[in-house]
């Protein structure tokens, strides 16, 4: 019997044009404690091209940051 993950949040982010180090907080629920899901999180521009896929791969249940450096893609976001 397969189980379907409870939730995903993704919180808020900004880009902050002064610092372009951006922390991305998001956090798997999940019905099963043990249950891993395979996640993908990508950033968009505003014409919905693709910019830059982080986070990618099979997590488990919980709260993850991720570090994510915009210096290079200040001019696409």
């Amino acid at each position: 019997m397969k189980s379907q993950p409870g939730e995903f949040v993704l919180s808020q982010n900004y880009l902050n044009h002064f610092n372009p180090g951006i922390v991305i907080n998001y956090t798997i629920h999940s019905v099963e404690i043990c249950h891993s899901v395979s996640i993908q999180l990508i950033i968009y521009d505003a014409y919905v091209n693709e910019i830059t896929t982080f986070a990618k791969g099979i997590k488990i249940p919980g709260y993850r940051e991720f570090q994510l450096d915009a210096a290079d893609l200040s001019s696409k976001i």
